[in-house]
């Protein structure tokens, strides 16, 4: 699902080596979700996920709330 929204395949990997294949499953669902969600459009799958590995460095990625 991630090469058919658009990821990269060096972002899928780092989002599995640092959260795992669970989560980072996880956020190509969140994704694709609020791809359909006028409120949350998404510019950029791949920005998406970045954004999300960026706030899990920081401890500020709550996958739970988003799912």
């Amino acid at each position: 699902a991630a090469s058919f929204l658009g990821i990269s395949t060096p972002a899928w990997q780092e989002a599995c080596d640092k959260l795992g294949a669970s989560a980072a499953a996880t956020i190509i669902v969140i994704a694709e979700r609020r791809s359909t969600d006028p409120t949350t459009p998404i510019n950029s799958y791949g920005g998406f996920v970045r954004g999300c590995l960026a706030k899990a460095e920081t401890g500020n990625l709550h996958l739970h709330k988003s799912v």
